[in-house]
């Protein structure tokens, strides 16, 4: 177990690996270079900021840290509210969590957030951010060469506490921050000021999105990365259209173990308080969702579309190989036999998903090290098994082309 800074008290292999890394080349919307929201609060500002507060990022191995960005796959346009500033194809959140030795100064109940989007004006009418600004936030301040808009509001599920809200401004760049959690203030102005020196940098100089990445000593494979492995055509090879030239990821903060000790009973333990004789194999969660909203039917009416990829990185291939097991033995699936051999086995899955969320139908497959499942929803009506299993094929099998030597 690796011991970091802050997160004393918790039990997982590394409750703070992942690190931000230098993206690729610039992309461009519309012939606009695109201001990526995660590149302007990187997740290493973020840490060193709030290890001298009662915050800090959670540990997860599913997503603390969630993102949509622009990597210049998806061909088609974002979706784009006329009237209303509800974009969210550009944006960046870290889920917080207070340190239990200062739980009383918090309500245990709260969520803690931090929350920027980039707004261009390729993908939103300039005048609906003017017309925020004037009724909610009033006149600005200049500091230095970005003018800075505030706003304090209530939060809906929790009365007693307060969000600071900033729009920032810089050469037609807009950038909103909300800092959901109490008190704390030398750590707001702080995560402030960063931003704002960041949306000087990345406007002058425009940058590629980040790439996520993971330091750890317990953990030094390479980890699988489902929006690096599908691209448009994939998308378009299940609904036909294009996807959303914006794509959203949700990223492990911390390195998680399993154990198979009982292959039924499989445990998933981010508390690692098991029998000595247990083996604990690490692990990473990573889901990458490809999206598109289609409106020709006009009026109110939208098809939402969503193709969904979540992938499991182990370190070697053998508990890969269990983990496909064991998913394939849940009590609430049904699995069924594919008649194409795909990589290192697949299967094909279909049951109740859970927590109100229907019916889940879902390809998973094993490349080495990795497993990944595969599924999709137009929210419109339910699809056969066998159109299912037909519309992600091709899907399942290009990703296994392109996971080979990774």
């Amino acid at each position: 177990m690796v011991e970091r800074p802050g997160y004393e008290d918790v039990s997982v292999g590394d409750p703070a690996a992942l690190v931000f890394k230098p993206g690729g080349d610039t992309v461009t919307y519309k012939g606009e270079p695109v201001v990526q929201a995660c590149n302007l609060l990187m997740v290493d500002q973020v840490q060193k900021i709030l290890l001298k507060t009662n915050l800090r990022i959670q540990p997860s191995s599913s997503g603390s840290v969630k993102r949509a960005y622009f990597d210049g796959k998806g061909l088609g346009d974002v979706q784009y509210w006329k009237n209303m500033l509800l974009s969210e194809e550009n944006s960046c959140s870290y889920l917080l969590q207070q340190k239990p030795r200062e739980s009383q100064q918090i309500p245990t109940e709260s969520v803690h957030l931090i929350q920027l989007r980039v707004y261009l004006s390729s993908y939103v009418n300039p005048n609906i951010i003017k017309s925020e600004l004037d009724a909610e936030y009033g006149s600005g301040e200049e500091q230095g060469e970005v003018l800075i808009y505030k706003r304090t509001t209530k939060s809906e599920s929790d009365k007693n506490r307060d969000t600071a809200e900033y729009m920032l401004e810089y050469k037609g760049v807009f950038a909103n921050l909300q800092l959901k959690f109490d008190g704390n203030d030398a750590a707001k102005e702080q995560l402030l000021q960063t931003v704002a020196k960041r949306l000087v940098e990345v406007v002058t100089q425009p940058e590629g999105p980040v790439k996520m990445a993971y330091a750890s000593p317990i953990f030094t494979a390479k980890v699988g990365n489902g929006c690096e492995w599908t691209d448009n055509n994939d998308f378009k090879t299940v609904f036909g259209v294009d996807a959303s030239a914006s794509v959203k990821e949700s990223v492990a903060t911390a390195i998680g173990g399993i154990d198979f000790v009982d292959i039924d009973e499989t445990k998933s333990v981010d508390n690692e308080e098991v029998a000595e004789h247990t083996t604990i194999y690490h692990y990473l969660e990573h889901q990458c969702t490809r999206m598109a909203v289609d409106r020709s039917k006009g009026g109110s009416f939208a098809k939402v579309m969503n193709l969904y990829i979540h992938t499991y990185t182990f370190e070697t291939d053998e508990p890969a190989r269990l983990f496909l097991e064991k998913e394939k033995g849940r009590k609430q699936y049904d699995p069924q036999p594919l008649e194409e051999t795909i990589g290192d086995g697949a299967v094909y899955l279909s049951g109740d998903a859970g927590f109100n969320l229907g019916i889940a139908q879902m390809v998973m497959f094993r490349n080495g090290r990795f497993v990944v499942k595969v599924s999709f929803d137009d929210r419109m009506e339910e699809i056969p098994d066998a159109e299912v299993i037909e519309r992600l094929l091709l899907v399942v099998k290009n990703m296994d082309k392109k996971m080979e030597g990774f």
